[in-house]
This record gives C-alpha cells, structure tokens and sequence, in this order.
C-alpha cells in the first residue's frame, strides 16, 4: 500500500451524501465495480477526488472524478485524456503515479497512486518556515522529477506546495501535471484563461504565453522562496495585482525575512525567479547540481 494523492494529516470534513449529485458516494460503495470508496479527500469546481480500494490491484489509490455535466465539453475531456495519458508516461518514484482513466456512468475518472503523508503546503503551513536543509532535500527530489517529466516534453505549469506530495518517509512526489487545471475548474487560478495558480505563476505565463519547461522553473523558485522564508516573494489583495507584479515587480530577497539564508541559496532563489527565462537557471537539472555544489546532498 502506501500507493495517490496524500491522505493529509487535516482531512477535509465528510458532506452529507447528496442523491442529486453523481459524485456523492459514501463509504463502502462502490464505483464502477472494481473500486470501494473509503472517504472524500478533496473537492473542486469540476470534479471531486476520493481515497478508494482498487479490489483488481488491491491497492488503495485516489480516485479523479469529473462531473458527468462536463462530459458533453469536447475540448476539455480531449485536454483531460491527452494529460491523462501523458502523465502515464513518467515513471519515477518523485512522481505520484497513474494507473487507469476511464469512464462510469458518464463519470470520467483517473485513478492514481495513493501517498500517506502531507502536502508542501500543509509541512510550510505547520512550519512556518522551513530549515535550508529540509526545503533543499525537498527541492532536490521534486527536480528530479521534474527532470524526468521534462526529458518527456511534459510540463506541469501549475507547480505550487498543494501539488508537492511528502509521504511519512520523506519521500517527494509531484501530482497533478495538468490535471489540476482539468480538475479543479476556476477557483483560484489565474483569468482569462490563464493556466496556472496566480501565486505561482512565470511572468510568460501571466502575459498569456506558451509555457515551457523554464516556465516551471520559475514556480520553483516561487515555492523555495515560500519554503524558506514562509511568505511567497509576491502577495496582493486581487488576482490581478499579483499577476502584474510577478510580470514587472522584482521580489524582495528572501535574507530580508530569513538572515540566515546561505547567500548561494538565496542567489539561486533569485536567479529562478528572474523575469526573462533565458536568464533563469534553464533546467531542473541545472538546480540540482547547484544544490550538490552547496553541499546540499541526501
């Protein structure tokens, strides 16, 4: 076992079943005869994920549910299958890991491997900040697969501590290459059509521009700003305002709320966090040499 999303240390409240919503399942029930639903895990605009036994591979896994409304949108289950599909293709133990996609009663779904543990979000929530060493082991093993994920042309372009995984063994795993934005719906993502969460969003992507693996980068040093400090180098009021100003504003460096931030740690940081993608570091792999380099290693 041990194989998902997270089960979190905070578990989200268990609603009512609703007999008017498809995607109301209690537990004991079953889905589409082969999975048995054990509770409610998450919730967003378009669909509901629930922690379940795959009776077939009697594994526990997370079950990805589309609400069956948005079967009939031909662009949006097409992006679903084909992210679906391409997140099938990474195998790495830094990535969460999906096993099938399918349909049941005009419930589209994915199922995907099950982790025990916490968010990034809930570890920094709880922490405040983090030590220079946690945030760079956790750096380190998402970039490795992040590295891997990128060898295969696949881009995250919604990286950000809700979709960093950290099992009960320190284990790192990234979720949701794109899925979240399938997922999830509009809540709290950029406008306009914008991909991403605004927070953590490259400034090409903020402009509307075809992201690519740097993009990601940029997310990156968003979130080991967030690590190591606990404030992200951008906040505002209003969607908007942080969008403008991860496009035109430069960040406050981070030694500003953590002196004792190494200044090869925080050089890092900013050169991330660069506006223009030709001057960041161009790889995840480049960012894991540095943190060999700084004597960051497991």
């Amino acid at each position: 076992m041990g194989d998902g999303v997270q089960e979190t240390l905070t578990k989200p409240p268990s609603p009512p079943p609703d007999v008017r919503d498809a995607l109301s399942f209690a537990p004991g029930q079953k889905f589409g005869g082969r999975y048995v639903i054990i509770e409610e895990i998450g919730r967003g605009g378009m669909g509901r994920v629930y922690k379940a036994h795959d009776q077939e591979l009697n594994i526990n896994v997370a079950l990805k549910m589309i609400k069956p409304e948005h079967s009939g949108d031909r662009g949006f289950i097409q992006q679903f299958k084909q992210e679906a599909l391409l997140g099938r293709s990474v195998s790495h133990e830094n990535v969460v890991r999906l096993y099938d996609l399918g349909e049941v009663n005009g419930i589209k779904f994915i199922s995907m491997e099950y982790i025990k543990g916490q968010t990034l979000a809930d570890l920094i929530r709880a922490s405040g900040r983090l030590s220079e060493e946690t945030a760079a082991d956790i750096l380190r093993q998402v970039c490795q697969g992040l590295a891997v994920a990128h060898r295969h042309g696949i881009i995250h372009q919604d990286l950000k501590p809700q979709n960093i995984l950290i099992d009960r063994k320190g284990l790192v795993r990234i979720t949701d290459f794109g899925l979240a934005r399938s997922l999830e719906g509009p809540e709290g993502r950029a406008s306009k059509g914008l991909a991403g969460t605004p927070a953590y969003l490259s400034p090409e992507q903020a402009r509307g521009e075809k992201a690519d693996a740097r993009s990601d980068i940029y997310s990156l040093g968003v979130i080991l700003y967030e690590m190591v400090t606990g404030r992200r180098p951008f906040e505002a009021d209003t969607t908007a305002k942080i969008i403008d100003k991860h496009i035109a504003e430069k960040p406050v460096e981070p030694s500003r709320w953590n002196p004792r931030l190494p200044p090869a740690l925080e050089a890092l940081i900013l050169k991330c966090l660069e506006k223009d993608r030709v001057k960041r570091c161009q790889s995840a792999e480049e960012i894991g040499k540095a943190l060999e380099a700084f004597g960051f290693q497991r």
